[in-house]
Formats: C-alpha cells, sequence, structure tokens
C-alpha cells in the first residue's frame, strides 16, 4: 500500500506492476521489465516507485510525469543502474531465484526451476512444499542435483579466475 493507504501497488511472474483503488479496480499498469518483477518502494507521495526485477534491472517510475533529467532523482537512478550494471555478466540461469546470488549446489524442484539447495530446503521449511516460483502446491519437496548447470557455473567461476589472474 501507498503511505496513505488509498493505493495498492503488485507486483507479478507476469513481468508488470499494477496499481489499484481501494475498490478493486486496476488503474493502470506498468511494464517494461523482461522477467518477473520481485520488489517495488514507493515514495511518501506516490509519485515515484521503483521495482526491481530478476531481469537485473532497477526501473525508477515517474508517475507524474513531472521529473526531469535535473530532479533529484536521478542521482539515485544513476547509482542504482550503475550498481545493476556491475552483476549483469552473470548469465541469468547460474543466479538462484529465491537468493538472487551464484549457485554452488544447483538442485530441480518439482516445478521445474533449479534453486540453490540450500534455499530452498530452508522455503520448505518455512511453507509447506510450494513453487518459489509460481506459488503452486507441489507434490513433493524431493531435490534432484542439477549436474549439469553444476559443471557450467564451476566452468565459468575458473573462466573468471583465469581472467583475474591474466589482468594481475
Amino acid at each position: 500500500f501507498n503511505p496513505t493507504g488509498t493505493l495498492l501497488f503488485s507486483c507479478s511472474l507476469d513481468k508488470t506492476i499494477k496499481i489499484w483503488n481501494q475498490q478493486g479496480t486496476c488503474l493502470k499498469t506498468l511494464s517494461e521489465h523482461s522477467r518477473y518483477v520481485n520488489c517495488l518502494a514507493i515514495n511518501s507521495d506516490s509519485s515515484v516507485i521503483a521495482s526491481g526485477s530478476n531481469d537485473r534491472t532497477v526501473v525508477v517510475w515517474d508517475l507524474t510525469s513531472r521529473l526531469s533529467l535535473n530532479s533529484h532523482i536521478t542521482g539515485i537512478r544513476s547509482l542504482l543502474f550503475s550498481l545493476a550494471v556491475k552483476t549483469a555478466d552473470i548469465p541469468l540461469e547460474f543466479v538462484c531465484p529465491i537468493t538472487h546470488e551464484l549457485m554452488k549446489d544447483p538442485v530441480y524442484a518439482e516445478d521445474g526451476f533449479t534453486y540453490e539447495r540450500s534455499a530452498i530446503k530452508e522455503w520448505f521449511t518455512r511453507e509447506k512444499a510450494v513453487s518459489p516460483m509460481t506459488n503452486l502446491e507441489l507434490s513433493t519437496d524431493e531435490l534432484v542435483e542439477n549436474g549439469k548447470l553444476k559443471q557450467q557455473i564451476e566452468d565459468y567461476m575458473r573462466v573468471l579466475d583465469t581472467d583475474a589472474a591474466d589482468v594481475n
């Protein structure tokens, strides 16, 4: 909800942000992200929101169209953009959708998604067997090692180590 409680902002697996009134009517749909949107921040007067996505971008939305390049918000946008760019080199399939960190022990769950083993195990201790990606109930919390992805991540890390050694 916004600070006054008059609007509800939602983000979703459908890559959108929706703004709702108190009656449940969708007032606006914002779509800029290429993957699911997993976090939102709203300023005190609901004129600016920032959305974060698994596509590794943060979008700052000007809901009033009054901001310009000289507005104070541009400094924040530049900072957020530079932070997002620094992690953009890691392939998305190497990043756990729960922790948003490089996986060390990737495993498949019944929902077809791959997670860091410790993260999905912890998820299952807090929830019954429900997919973190789809929110659908799973028939099992059994996990299967994703050996192929684990090897790809290890190969990727070796290349990074080699590149870093070449620079020094």
